[in-house]
């Protein structure tokens, strides 16, 4: 009885952190918020669907109808997260999207850091890294900023994102702190605010909608003859 009780308690509680997880995932991919580096981003969202897939198969048959209506509702927001970006990851396996997900792996493999400034209160560190697209964009690539806090090191925030050509990332200054709360960036001539965070799509969603968008387009092509 009392191994049994043991066990109940650990399935719960091994429910709430797959709830805890899928609500961490439905907020970075809904803000400007991530985890550090590009590849943890990539990890995290297979994981938190697989732990909350594993966990839910493991304790099925110990739980009342009741416990399980409660435990299914727990795990969903990791397993509709969580198995919507595997989804778009399978996709990407698929033609005609084979080609951009080797592009897009390419890019994050080729990225490094090109700029770190500290603020001047020395409580955030911006960074900016270049991504290469190779000789198929003529020397193009993107370059992105993020934004740490020393406070909560296992976070930061995707600010900026623009196309330059590999040239420029390599040898040119792109930022300046203005204060503790704003960034100019030279690129732009312009400054962003490093401040309140910002909501948008879950890029999970707007990914399958343009994913589903451009096959539909390509299904409307003329066959030709």
């Amino acid at each position: 009885m009392a191994e049994t009780a043991k066990r109940e308690k650990s399935s719960w509680r091994l429910t709430w952190i797959s709830l805890g997880l899928g609500l961490s995932f439905w907020l970075l991919d809904s803000t400007d918020l991530s985890l550090p580096g590009t590849i943890s981003d990539l990890l995290f969202p297979p994981f938190v669907f697989f732990f909350a897939l594993v966990i839910r198969i493991r304790y099925r048959r110990r739980l009342t109808d009741r416990e399980w209506r409660i435990s299914r509702a727990a795990h969903l927001p990791s397993l509709l997260g969580g198995g919507l970006f595997c989804l778009l990851g399978a996709l990407l396996l698929i033609p005609p999207f084979t080609l951009g997900g080797i592009f897009n792996a390419y890019e994050i493999i080729s990225e490094k850091c090109v700029q770190r400034v500290v603020s001047p209160d020395r409580s955030r560190i911006a960074r900016v890294y270049f991504r290469a697209r190779g000789s198929y964009a003529g020397g193009q690539g993107t370059v992105h900023l993020r934004v740490q806090t020393r406070l909560f090191p296992l976070l930061e925030r995707d600010l900026y994102e623009s196309v330059v050509f590999e040239s420029d990332a390599t040898t040119k200054e792109w930022i300046v702190w203005q204060g503790n709360d704003w960034i100019y960036l030279e690129e732009d001539k312009e400054s962003i605010s490093a401040g309140g965070i910002r909501f948008h799509l879950p890029e999970v969603i707007d990914y399958h909608v343009r994913a589903f968008t451009g096959l539909l387009s390509i299904l409307k092509k003329p066959v030709p003859k």
